[in-house]
């Protein structure tokens, strides 16, 4: 049996990473705005954990929308990469997640 869709390389795949990482950045940005009005305009305090737990979340979404949704995100578009189940479908968001939470737990 042939592979029809190699792996990608070590280079675009940080190219990947790479785009994802700006386009994340942006989302996390603008995600941040909603608690800094709840905060009546002032800075959140460093460290604080429900703060960095809404930004994983946000970043899950982020990350978890894309791969449910073509199974792209827009850098892996730019590099014409996919992530997609064994059986060639579309993940789902238990898949999703899944590979978020091991992306966690290879960075630490």
């Amino acid at each position: 049996m042939t592979d029809t869709n190699p792996r990608p390389g070590l280079l675009r795949l940080l190219m990947v990473m790479l785009y994802d990482v700006l386009l994340l950045l942006s989302a996390l940005l603008l995600a941040t705005v909603i608690p800094v009005v709840l905060n009546q305009g002032q800075a959140i305090e460093p460290g604080n954990p429900i703060f960095v737990l809404y930004l994983i979340l946000v970043s899950l979404f982020f990350y978890g929308w894309f791969w449910t949704h073509g199974g792209q995100t827009l850098g892996m578009r730019a590099w014409k990469i996919r992530v997609e189940r064994l059986d060639g479908s579309a993940l789902r968001w238990r898949d999703a997640l899944v590979r978020y939470a091991s992306a966690w737990v290879l960075l630490f």
